[in-house]
């Protein structure tokens, strides 16, 4: 189910008793309902009152009496956590999806499944009319297939006659009610899935009543669609025929391969994922349905990851409801989510699919609309016109000259593209006390030489060792070892040498020059880069706790952004206590950004990465998600960003946007 509808419904919520509460799940989301409006049957299982009234009461009430705690304001911190904490979204267990997992048999040519947490599932979770499906959500397509296809899971394997006989009575017994669902409550693609089931029933001789006249209509619209998608569209775009490779012949199995998602399933659908891992037995199918049958805890939920649609219903639901102002930063983290992911031919309900659906795209558009009365902050033009200045002022920085070898490693490194989020981040924080963005640009592009080094440095084979660096050779590899060595030693040098002829050239008072030269400094030594440098290769292959991984992260990755922020806001003159916020602000972000790299490296490829993926799982280093799991590990990045932007309320707010909008657009990034 998806994870922001769960916390919703089990906050206490204006004094309604929530004890046994059971929340709203979505079943069988890869044949979702037609017509629906962000999930079927949603808006009559809010928990708020239709229009929204008794909550505006109840917060109405809640700010003239600050001083008492309420159910409201418990309600409301409870929503705002699970906002931001949604992550790829969660789903609960699909019956259909795993009795279609656990007909896979053993990959390695043994005699039982290859799965057989699905097979465990399915022998516990039999309701008690004989069925499978969601007991708290009835929907009577997706009753009657999940008990069809779990019938034909252990009868396949042979096992539980009794269940097979329960389930099969109630399917004898209820088959005509398909003539009574509405076509426009039928699932989407039941028509391709359930005559597919069927046939594979009639092959296993279930007693099943295959001449009810309610199946006529089925067939009728399966061949309807069958004759308008031809064969050759199959393998050219993912449609819902993908539902029934299982039963289709001649197909090309290096072409169905490319219709895979990012994520290596087929429509980000475990079931028809299972499918193609029968038909091609691909790795990546493989270990796409291996991976959520652990996070899990043995299951599958009927389609996965659902990060875009679960934000765009949050948002949708919140707006629509007229109790959207309470949450204002949250719905901005899921629209800078949501926006991201949008392309020009619309959205799916997930990054990794590339099939875009009309319902979530329309809805894009209408949550958009809705928003369209508040002034929207554009952070990626922001960002854009900020990196090229800095990009100017880099080349400026650094002429092509004698020896060319050695410049031409150092201008390799240093020019080559990225994020610019460090010299952002002094922009911005110079510009959130008053300052001239234009004085700290000379402390900007020294915050980038630093980093290059450190890239360059880290990469180095008696380091980290990697080749791929922004996806292209690492220095080292395209200059040699030596070379890359000098060309990181030089870009040190000139960091400095940079802050101290900028800030003279562009009138910074040099009391101001100093401290950032000092906070450079200390960035780069004994209090910072080296240290974590030091501690994490010292930590390679030995038993780490959190706290050691805090200190290496700390002082590797999060001292030089922290450094970039406090050097900005030295340099525009803010107070002291502008600048420990601005510091405690970067600290965080700081920690932030190795949480979710650390979280990409086990969760993308070295394609979308830019740089060698899975190398600190070969190298057995410690990280976040080793240490916390993925999802503790994204947890603990939303407490990050909510602790960063407290730091921000004493600010301007406009002044402060960018920054609001830099910590999630690291939270959010995907490289």
């Amino acid at each position: 189910m998806p994870a922001f509808t769960a916390a919703l419904l089990h906050v206490p919520l204006l004094g309604q008793p929530t004890a046994g509460a059971q929340p709203w799940r979505r079943p069988f989301l890869h044949l979702h309902a037609r017509r629906r409006s962000c999930g079927p049957m949603l808006i009559s299982k809010s928990p708020y009152p239709e229009s929204g009234e008794a909550y505006e009461r109840a917060v109405d009430g809640r700010r003239r009496h600050t001083d008492e705690p309420s159910e409201t304001t418990s309600m409301i911190d409870a929503i705002r956590a699970a906002l931001r904490s949604i992550g790829e979204g969660e789903s609960s267990i699909s019956a259909y999806d795993m009795a279609m997992v656990a007909l896979l048999k053993n990959l390695d040519g043994g005699d039982g499944p290859q799965f057989p947490s699905g097979i465990d599932w399915i022998i516990q979770n039999q309701l008690p009319d004989g069925s499978w499906g969601d007991d708290d959500f009835f929907m009577f397509s997706d009753r009657i297939i999940s008990t069809l296809a779990c019938v034909v899971a252990l009868t396949s394997w042979n096992i539980h006659t009794d269940k097979c006989e329960r389930g099969l009575l109630f399917i004898q017994e209820n088959m005509w009610r398909l003539a009574d669902e509405e076509e426009d409550c039928m699932l989407v693609g039941f028509e391709i899935a359930f005559p597919s089931l069927l046939e594979m029933a009639k092959d296993l001789d279930l007693d099943i009543p295959y001449d009810e006249p309610a199946l006529e209509a089925i067939y009728a619209q399966r061949n309807r669609k069958l004759a308008k998608i031809p064969r050759d569209v199959l393998h050219a775009m993912p449609t819902t025929l993908l539902h029934i490779i299982e039963r289709m012949v001649d197909l090309d199995r290096e072409k169905l391969l490319k219709l895979r998602c990012l994520d290596g399933s087929f429509r980000c659908s475990p079931a028809v994922t299972a499918t193609g891992l029968k038909q091609t037995g691909d790795k990546k199918c493989f270990e796409y349905l291996d991976g959520i049958i652990q996070k899990f805890n043995g299951g599958v939920p009927c389609i996965y990851s659902l990060d875009v649609y679960e934000r765009l219903w949050a948002v949708d639901r919140l707006t629509r409801l007229g109790i959207s102002r309470d949450f204002t930063s949250e719905i901005e983290d899921c629209l800078d989510y949501i926006y991201r992911h949008w392309t020009p031919e619309g959205l799916g309900h997930t990054k990794n699919c590339p099939v875009k659906d009309i319902d979530d795209t329309a809805t894009t558009t209408t949550a958009t609309m809705l928003q369209a009365d508040k002034e929207v902050f554009g952070f990626e033009q922001y960002m854009a016109s900020k990196a090229a200045a800095v990009n100017e002022a880099l080349d400026r920085a650094l002429p092509l000259r004698h020896p060319e070898r050695l410049l031409e490693s150092m201008r390799y490194s240093l020019l080559a593209g990225g994020k610019r989020v460090r010299p952002v981040l002094t922009l911005a924080a110079c510009e959130l006390v008053g300052g001239d963005e234009a004085a700290a640009v000379p402390v900007a592009c020294a915050v980038e030489m630093v980093h290059a080094m450190s890239l360059v440095h880290d990469d180095l084979p008696c380091m980290d060792d990697d080749d791929i660096r922004r996806g292209r050779p690492t220095n080292h590899v395209a200059f040699g070892v030596s070379t890359a060595l000098l060309a990181g030693d030089a870009l040190l040098a000139l960091a400095f040498e940079h802050v101290a002829s900028g800030c003279a050239g562009s009138g910074v008072p040099a009391v101001r020059a100093l401290r950032a030269v000092a906070e450079l400094g200390s960035a780069v030594g004994a209090e910072g880069l080296a240290a974590g440098q030091i501690v994490d290769l010292a930590s390679e292959g030995a038993p780490v706790g959190l706290a050691t991984l805090e200190y290496i992260h700390v002082h590797k990755t999060a001292r030089l952004l922290e450094t970039a922020a406090v050097s900005g806001a030295i340099i525009g003159g803010g107070t002291g206590e502008e600048i420990e916020s601005i510091r405690r602000y970067a600290r965080c972000i700081g920690l932030l950004y190795q949480v979710i790299d650390d979280v990409l490296d086990v969760t993308c490829a070295s394609e979308q990465l830019g740089k060698t993926a899975g190398k600190d799982l070969a190298a057995d280093k410690a990280t976040y998600p080793k240490l916390m799991g993925v999802d503790g590990a994204r947890a603990y990045a939303a407490e990050l960003v909510a602790s960063a932007e407290a730091e921000l309320d004493r600010f301007d707010a406009d002044r402060a946007a960018p920054l609001h909008h830099l910590a999630r657009f690291i939270a959010y990034r995907q490289n």
